[in-house]
């Protein structure tokens, strides 16, 4: 628990960060999406997208950037268990008429995320030397696991992605990927006792991901 704990001990560095994930980033997808007056579905998932947070290949991230790996773990755990307790309340306030349920957003979290590395910091501690020497292997097999799962992303999604392109949804991403990006930058480099190419420059902008979004079954309820 200390691999965690310990990174966060700049009580600075962590209030920014959710300032910037929680407060800075949804404001600024909400608006992007009243500026352009996109559609309501479009609107609704950029809002999402937005209030989401926990992105698990952030530590993957900060690693190829050389930045603060611990840190990133201990975040990325912090912004999963925020999430879960952010998301109810402030979707509603966001998306109007909508019900978010917390166990379908917690339990994708704790089994696909939580649970996973709780494994693999358990196997750290009681066979320290076995999970060096499997840590190489552990690395190589996530980046192809990661790039896999981006190019099935956009082949399963081709048709959707094309016909994005050109309208106000495709803008949209890119300038909330652009403004999310200099918040996160700005974020991360507003601590004077960390390296400017820390992984604080990465969060805002890479943090959203759809393992824990929530599911739609109808209009009225996220689930």
């Amino acid at each position: 628990m200390g691999q965690i704990i310990d990174p966060l001990r700049s009580v600075r560095l962590v209030l920014i960060s959710l300032a910037a994930i929680f407060v800075a980033v949804p404001i600024i997808g909400w608006g992007i999406g009243e500026l352009l007056s996109l559609e309501e579905g479009l609107t609704i998932g950029l809002t999402i997208m937005a209030t989401a947070a926990g992105a698990p290949f952030l530590p993957k991230l900060a690693a190829a950037a050389k930045g603060d790996l611990a840190f990133s773990v201990g975040l990325m755990v912090l912004l999963m268990v925020v999430t879960v307790a952010y998301m109810p309340p402030v979707l509603p306030l966001l998306i109007g008429g909508v019900e978010v349920d917390p166990w379908a957003i917690a339990s994708l979290l704790i089994f696909l995320m939580l649970l996973p590395l709780a494994i693999g910091l358990v196997v750290r501690w009681r066979y320290e030397d076995t999970a060096g020497g499997l840590q190489p292997l552990m690395t190589q097999t996530s980046t192809i696991a990661i790039a896999t799962l981006l190019a099935a992303g956009v082949i399963v999604n081709f048709d959707d992605i094309v016909d994005l392109i050109g309208t106000g949804g495709f803008v949209a991403i890119v300038l909330f990927l652009a403004v999310a990006a200099v918040v996160g930058y700005v974020g991360g480099g507003s601590d004077p006792d960390r390296p400017p190419d820390q992984p604080g420059k990465l969060r805002s902008a890479v943090h959203r991901d759809d393992a824990h979004l929530p599911r739609q079954p109808g209009p009225d309820r996220l689930t």
